[in-house]
């Protein structure tokens, strides 16, 4: 469920929101709220609310784009100024006589805040001594040790003798499954049994049994655990006091939700307000216990794994609220420690403590019974050794531990009052050093006697006196105050500068020290030696490392970390773990009802919430048992609001800290070699676990706000941060083809990868979006992501993995189970290291190209390659990439900016320029101070950088192996389609369907396919690019007329894989939403486009549509405007949508998403809908043209200017005249393939006309006549086709203007006819020179005697055409006007009666019909078996398992689900309408029922008819109620008027429904089988079917069933008509002969 943020009140009821009105999904309202707020006609949803924890946010003005004026909590004053009237509810009671004052008195004030600090202490105190952890193993020395831990901690001396056994819930196990254990260990009955399961699924746990027998509780815990449930065996005391706390909370609860109606009447309601402002002040105040109580200390220490950090941070600040310049903090009480200007230690002081701890080891001597109660750690002491860390030792930790000390004591309870104005100002108890009790024994003396067996007063007044002093309470409370230091998990020391640096791990995750250190670009690798493989040994590298933060961030992030346990809600929210259901929903409504209804303690929760965040997010990673009611869910509530969400990230940066959790979670369970050499385990615990989507939630909540998005863009440092983490999944699982065998076993490894590719893709998108506010920022992190990928590239990791793993390996550094096979996919067999290498290609004019030399066919292939998809994303703010705005920061273009990014030494522009356009005077002044003095410059006139000749050839070696990888992934997918990958099994094709999926798609192949047009487009030659998309696809010799034998492709193979590469080609160049810098609204109105074509549900769009556009706040608007609805017709149908005519031009056969065959489908319907708008606006349907070209809209900006150029190189047009010519010239005429090429032809030549193609190419449109270089004819295809001349095996050679036009005249290609007579059309528009070449092609074929025939031929069929034309539209002018004449003639005939003909006519003469012979009929004998047709006949088919026929010789049924239903029933007869009308029904259900709902006076016989119907209905009524009383004339039904069928009437049978499938039994009885493995195999998957109610799927449709229906396989085809006259003997002994009789 989607929670709502901090707002009025808890919302127990349905939740609304309002997409017009909110600022997102996550502000809602509450029924009430809702209906006092005017949403007419906005976008409205409703949910309920399931869980616990949501609020509704009305009065919160940072939910809500507009002020909503809620007529139950807007001021009058707000409601007068728009003309509402307010709402206002009132108790209705009065006030209690005595307490009707408008304020509450001091004395109220001060039993308030007793009693809440008291019930508070005592709640912590409780849960403090509960364990964590619930073991699997129990011994009665153990359950011992616990309550005397316990006993120590909260001063009982008395000996437990009762102990309680208690079950927990968890999200494993099922009702059924405790039912069972708990009958079996309890000797219980089975509904007790279920009255426990119940308890323990509402509440949480549930006491099994209370003895003093701890083997009999140790039996029912073992029988228990047997089956995996959580059990704990602790004193019954404890477990007592742990409910009574449950209770106290549920109390406290109540009091702050205002749930005690009477208080409402005190002091006019002012008492409500009070309650709720002391719960919030003790919450935030600092829980003192620990300070005091040495045991429960030693306690929390042991529970909860605390470490000592290395340093000391003393001189910075004690917690985050110190040294912090914010002004919230102004608004948080004094008493949070607001004496940190005396901080200074004095030696009294020093001495003090020194002497209190020396009392404390005299005490223990002189009282032996205190000696059980000290930790072990004091016991083993000599008597007057000081322990580790005192004031007056050498340990760094004294100064800091004895500040804190100073600070909190004057924070304790007996003080917390003395700085705060009345009513608090008064002592709670006297000091401790006086000789009261410490906080922590209040509750065990409160009867002020001391009893035999107890500590005295005097002694507890000592131990609190000594804990305080003591040092090692204090180390402990230092450990505790900090986040956990456990291996893989989040750890964060105190001191400035040692967050984690670069180290082996490469875990740490920091800002870097400055932009010139930034992402610094280094080659590293592993070796083995020659001849022979060599233990693997990584090489230092510092790639991937973060450097060590700035004083600023490390500040930032140690005021958030520092004070982790001081307030009680820091406890609070470290106690979460150990507590039940009940008590963690009581906890979190809690904090909504007080916390976050109050401005001045937001901040304070939200700053608290996040030093906590570490440890809770390690909780519910991998401990909690019931993660769906952690603490953590509480993140919504604070991350959404954008005040808190700026302030944590801005002022504490918060965003490091939640990186870093997602770090090393992942990274934790692979060891550090494999780090280093670049390589993550996917089949690992981390991976598997999908809780981390929550925490990648709230990355996204915070980065959703504007001031965390200029945040992000504006810090630079957090870029480093950021694709560091991101580089983690860098080719993660790779796949590699099998080619001699099948893959035997398929890991469900690639699941795990695509959740978290799912999670890191939508994280990458959004943050790149935040890059789009200033080019300096946009320009700045383009260059560093590219540093990034570059050094990611150099490890091959991805080509290696497998081999990395198994040197690793064979080395002994992996723990056993992990294996290469869990982690790269396909063959794995060879383990050889793959080496990076180049070699070169050259055209037929002997160009040559150096490109990336790798097979994909052959070695490994990953989909997941996070960092070039955040690349892509930046690449699309097209409206800061343009030349001028490089300019603006040194740059001539921007291809210089891009290709000079691996030299650091010109990212000081970034620094001291700003991103306003510098002044004319002075365009470029200061560069030269810079770091551009350094660089090469193409001029001193200009002084803008630009590359030189050999920096720009090592530039692009960089970038050709940075794009080689998602060209791969395109190569990988065609190659998957085409068959080539059948051998790895359905794993490998689901990647690929999973892939261009609409959840992923957008994030995944979309950024593939822009950041191959990217580059294209600013990349000099075109040609590279093309060439090495032509390499990668493997058709090299294929389009360059050589003799093509793959060893990899056979022939079908070949076509497919050109098929592919062109289509791939239509895709970069025609797809231009991004080029065009298009936002959502476009998009969305693109995606309508084309799936509205043909009728489509509202569902079904939205799961075609990405989920981005599909949410957006005008979809449905747009929705309505592009498409028509049709409404529903019948209870069974649904809606429909369908595209306008209008935006019928704008659908694109040849749609990025659109696949083979849908394309053929759209191409005709969109044809048929063109032709149906013509003949609706008047026209003719053959003015449609047989062929549509594309649209293509002119890029007139940003990068992409240029993507066009693709096609007008001398290797495109190479590449299209081989495509068509081995297409043509073959026996099999690929079609696919002729229509693709012919496709980008005109894609060319349209774009050759027009921007910045038009002016590259030259021609007629760039210059005048008169110009120097002006030309008449145009460059580009237009010159190639004509110039470029190709082998052909048949004599000369043949351009591609020769081949276009010959296959104009081959019959094969009369169906690209159209298509083709576009393409001449196009050609004809390049100048005068190709004109005259195209005239003289077709004077010299007229001259020679084949080509006169040929001509001829088309003209005749042309002119045939044109006369089947004409013929066609003459016969329907005619059918058209005979019809009219015909019905003329009907109407002058026979009008007059129509129109004589009345209603009550009409009505007579549908009654009157009689279905009986007519006298010409009579004496004819009457054929029923020609007449009627059969109803039905017997199944047959296909099994659809083993896909053999049934025909009998198998037994097989179909497939069926019978169930229970209430669908036949009896006729009412107590309701008089009904029976009127049943007796007006027809005798024949064919014919029409007349139904007429005019009142009409009713004769003798109908009254008396009536009349007695009520009569029976009365009397059928009374016999089955037996009740002469109850009887009620009328119908019997629901009191609200409303007609229903009455339930009495109905009854109950069983009804049969099936999909129609069939199946043999032996396979639907080895599918059941299969069922039953697969839910043990998946015992925590939510399956659809219950094999225990005999339920299973279909395995086609999926629909539900629950028995094989047997099939009579001869059966004959049944017709009750023809058997109607004949004996029902028959069907009771069928005879033999009959084939319709005989068994199966």
């Amino acid at each position: 469920m989607l929670q709502s943020r901090h707002g009025s009140h808890l919302i127990c009821s349905p939740i609304l929101r309002c997409r017009n009105c909110s600022m997102d999904d996550t502000c809602v309202l509450c029924t009430r709220c809702f209906q006092a707020t005017d949403h007419t006609g906005h976008d409205t949803s409703f949910s309920v609310n399931s869980g616990t924890g949501g609020c509704c946010d009305c009065g919160d003005p940072e939910a809500w784009k507009i002020p909503l004026r809620c007529r139950h909590h807007s001021s009058f004053d707000e409601l007068d100024e728009v003309g509402l009237e307010p709402i206002i509810s009132s108790a209705g009671a009065p006030f209690v006589p005595g307490y009707n004052n408008s304020e509450c008195p001091v004395s109220v004030k001060q039993s308030i805040e007793l009693t809440i600090a008291v019930v508070l202490e005592f709640i912590l105190e409780t849960f403090a001594t509960s364990p964590i952890n619930l073991t699997q193993q129990f011994d009665e020395a153990s359950i011992m040790e616990d309550a005397l831990n316990a006993s120590m901690a909260i001063g009982d001396r008395e000996q437990q003798t009762k102990f309680a056994v208690v079950l927990w819930n968890d999200e494993v196990h099922s009702f059924q499954d405790v039912i069972d254990q708990c009958t079996e260990a309890l000797l219980c009955s089975p509904m007790e049994a279920k009255k426990i399961a119940e308890t323990v699924d509402s509440s949480g746990r549930d006491v099994l049994r209370v003895s003093t027998s701890i083997p009999d509780l140790i039996d029912i815990a073992t029988t228990m655990t047997n089956v995996s449930l959580n059990v704990s065996i602790r004193a019954a005391r404890d477990v007592f006091r742990e409910q009574l706390s449950a209770s106290l909370l549920i109390w406290l609860r109540d009091l702050a939700c205002c749930k005690f109606r009477p208080l409402a009447r005190v002091f006019q309601g002012k008492i409500n307000n009070e309650i709720r402002a002391e719960i919030s002040h003790q919450l935030c105040l600092r829980w003192v216990a620990p300070y005091r109580n040495v045991y429960l200390a030693d306690i929390l220490e042991k529970q909860y794994d605390f470490s000592l950090p290395d340093s000391d941070t003393g001189d910075e600040c004690d917690n985050m609220d110190e040294d912090d310049p914010e002004d919230y903090d102004d608004s948080i009480d004094d008493v949070e420690g607001r004496a940190r200007s005396d901080i200074n230690l004095d030696s009294d002081l020093v001495d003090a403590h020194e002497r209190s701890a020396g009392a404390l080891y005299s005490s223990a001597a002189a009282y032996p019974e205190l000696a059980p109660f000290a930790p072990a750690s004091v016991q083993r002491r000599p008597m007057m050794e000081l322990p580790t860390g005192l004031p007056g030792g050498d340990q760094p930790g004294g100064s800091r531990g004895l500040r804190r000390r100073r600070s909190e004591s004057e924070d304790s309870l007996r003080h917390q009052g003395e700085q705060r104005a009345s009513p608090r100002g008064f002592s709670y108890a006297t000091d401790v050093q006086s000789g009261g009790s410490p906080p922590s024994m209040w509750l065990a003396e409160s009867n002020g006697n001391s009893h035999a067996g107890s500590v005295p007063s005097t002694i507890h007044a000592a131990m609190g006196v000594a804990a305080d002093a003591m040092g090692m309470a204090r180390n402990s409370l230092a450990r505790i105050m900090q986040p956990s230091v456990s291996e893989g998990f989040p750890q964060h020391s105190l001191v400035p500068g040692s967050f984690p640096q670069s180290s082996a791990q490469g875990v740490g995750l920091l800002p870097a020290a400055g932009h010139g250190q930034y992402l610094d670009t280094r080659e590293t690798g592993f070796l083995p030696a020659q001849g022979g493989q060599r233990p693997l040994q990584p090489q230092p590298l510092d790639m991937d490392m973060d450097p060590s933060c700035d004083m600023e961030t490390a500040l930032s992030i140690d005021r958030v970390l520092q004070g982790c346990g001081q307030q009680r809600l820091d406890w609070f929210l470290v106690f979460d773990l150990q507590l039940w259901k009940e008590v963690r929903s009581g906890l979190r409504e809690l904090y909504m009802a007080t916390l976050m209804l109050d401005t001045k303690y937001k901040m304070k929760i939200a700053l608290t919430f996040a030093r906590n965040y570490p440890r809770l997010s390690r909780a519910f990673l991998t401990q909690d048992r019931a993660p769906e009611h952690s603490v953590l869910l509480f993140s919504v509530q604070l991350f959404t609001a954008p005040t808190l969400s700026a302030s944590l990230v801005d002022h504490h940066k918060f965003m490091y800290i939640i990186l870093d959790v997602l770090k090393k979670f992942f990274v934790q369970p692979t060891p550090e070699i494999l780090q280093r050499c670049g390589v993550i385990l996917c089949d690992t615990e981390s991976f598997r676990n999908r809780r981390y989507f929550h925490v990648f939630h709230d990355m996204r909540y915070l980065a959703g706000t504007p001031q965390v998005r200029n945040w992000v863009s504006s810090h630079h440092r957090f870029l480093s941060t950021y694709v560091g983490f991101i580089g983690l999944f860098q080719g993660m699982n790779p796949n590699r083809r099998a080619v001699l065998e099948h893959v035997e076993f398929e890991a469900d490894t690639w699941v795990n990868a695509f959740n978290v590719t799912l999670q890191v893709a939508k994280s990458c998108r959004q943050f790149a979006e935040c890059y789009g506010i200033s080019a300096r920022d946009l320009f700045f992190v383009m260059r560093g992501t590219l540093r990034k990928l570059h050094r990611s590239v150099l490890l091959m990791a991805e080509e290696n993995c497998s081999f990395i793993i198994r040197s690793v390996q064979a080395q002994g550094h992996l723990p056993h189970g992990i294996s290469s096979a869990n982690n790269v996919s396909g063959d794995i067999s060879e383990n050889i290291q793959l080496r990076f290498e180049m070699h070169t290609l050259s055209t037929l004019w002997g160009k040559h190209y150096e490109v990336v030399k790798y097979d994909v066919s052959l070695h490994p292939i990953s989909f997941h390659h996070p960092l070039h998809w955040f690349m892509a994303e930046l690449c699309q703010h097209v409206k800061h990439l343009t030349d001028e705005r490089a300019q603006d920061f040194g740059f001539a273009t921007i291809q210089d900016m891009v290709f000079s990014a691996f030299n650091t030494d010109l990212d000081g522009v970034f620094e001291t320029r700003t991103d306003e356009p510098a002044s004319p005077e002075s365009p470029h002044a200061g560069r030269e101070s810079s770091g551009l003095g350094k660089a090469h410059r193409g001029g001193a006139a200009t002084g803008l950088y630009r590359m030189s000749p050999q920096e720009q050839l090592q530039a692009q070696r960089v970038l050709l192996r940075i794009l080689d990888y998602p060209i791969r992934v395109c190569v990988v997918m065609a190659q998957i389609r085409a068959g080539l990958w059948v051998r790895n099994g359905y794993v490998i094709r689901s990647q690929s369907h999973h892939y261009r999926e609409v959840s992923l798609r957008e994030n995944t192949y979309d950024q593939d396919i822009v950041l191959i047009q990217f580059l294209v487009s600013i990349w000099p030659d075109p040609d590279h690019i093309l060439m090495t998309l032509i390499d990668r696809f493997g058709l090299y010799d294929w389009l360059s007329g050589r003799p093509h034998s793959s060893p990899v492709y056979e022939p079908s193979h070949m076509h497919y894989m050109v098929e592919e590469f062109l289509n791939l080609l239509i895709v970069l160049v025609s797809e231009r939403h991004v080029a065009l810098g298009k936002n959502a609204l476009d998009l969305a109105r693109r995606e309508i486009v084309h799936a509205c074509l043909s009728p489509i549900s509202y569902s079904e769009l939205a799961k075609r549509i990405p989920e981005r556009l599909a949410e957006h706040t005008e979809f449905d608007n747009l929705l309505q405007q592009m498409a028509n609805f049709r409404g529903p017709v019948s209870v069974l149908d649904f809606g429909l949508y369908e595209l306008k005519d209008e935006f019928l031009d704008e659908v694109d056969p040849y749609f990025i998403h659109y696949s083979r065959n849908q394309r053929e489908e759209i191409e005709e319907l969109q044809r048929e809908r063109l032709k149906k708008r013509a003949r609706k606006n008047g026209g003719e349907p053959d003015e449609v043209p047989a062929y549509i070209p594309p649209r293509l809209e002119t890029i007139r900006f940003g990068p992409f200017q240029r993507i066009g150029l693709m096609l007008h190189t001398p290797l495109a047009c190479q590449m299209l005249f081989y495509a068509l010519f081995h297409a043509t010239q073959n026996e099999l005429l690929s079609e696919m393939m002729v229509d693709e090429a012919l496709q980008l032809i005109v894609i060319a030549l349209e774009d050759g006309k027009r921007g910045t193609v038009a002016r590259e190419i030259g021609g007629p449109d760039v210059g005048s006549p008169g110009d120097s270089g002006y030309s008449p004819d145009r460059g580009g295809l237009w010159k190639y086709a004509l110039e470029q001349g190709y082998p052909s095996g048949r004599g000369a050679p043949l351009n591609l203007l020769g081949l276009v036009l010959t296959l104009g005249l081959k019959p094969e290609m009369k169906q690209w006819k159209p298509k083709l007579n576009y393409i001449y059309q196009l050609f004809r528009e390049g100048g005068p020179r190709i004109v005259s070449c195209i005239d003289d092609y077709y004077a010299n074929l007229e001259a020679t005697p084949m080509g006169s025939r040929v001509l001829k031929s088309a003209m005749e069929e042309t002119k045939a055409a044109e006369r089947k034309k004409k013929a066609a539209q003459a016969r329907q002018a005619a059918i058209l006007a005979e019809f009219a004449n015909r019905q003329q003639d009907f109407m002058a005939q026979y009008g007059e009666e129509y129109d004589d003909l009345s209603d009550e006519e009409n009505i007579a003469v549908h009654k009157n019909e009689d279905l009986s012979p007519t006298s010409s009929d009579k004496g004819k004998a009457t054929d029923v078996s020609r007449v009627h047709k059969a109803l039905w006949s017997s199944p047959s088919g296909a099994c659809i398992v083993c896909q053999e026929e049934c025909d009998g010789v198998k037994p097989f049924g179909i497939l069926s689900l019978v169930q229970a239903n209430r669908a036949v029933r009896d006729a009412p007869l107590a309701d008089a309408s009904q029976v009127v009308d049943i007796l007006r029904l027809p005798g024949d259900l064919d014919s029409t029922i007349i139904e007429t709902n005019v009142c009409v006076s009713q004769g003798p016989e109908e009254s008396a008819l009536l009349n007695s119907a009520k009569g029976m209905a009365q009397t059928r009524v009374t016999d089955h109620l037996g009740v002469l009383e109850q009887v009620v004339p009328g119908a019997y039904g629901a009191s609200s008027g409303l007609k229903g069928f009455p339930a009495l009437y109905h009854q109950r049978g069983l009804a049969a429904s099936t999909c129609g499938h069939l199946m043999h039994m032996r396979c639907f009885m080895q599918y059941c089988q299969g069922i039953e493995t697969k839910r043990q195999q998946q015992p925590t998957r939510n399956h659809p079917e219950n094999p225990h109610r005999k339920e299973f799927l279909c395995p086609l449709c999926k629909s539900l069933g629950n028995v094989l229906l047997p099939t009579l396989p001869h059966s004959a085809e049944y017709d009750p008509l023809a058997f109607a006259d004949r004996s029902p003997k028959r069907f009771a002994q069928p005879a033999e002969s009959d084939p319709g009789s005989r068994a199966a």
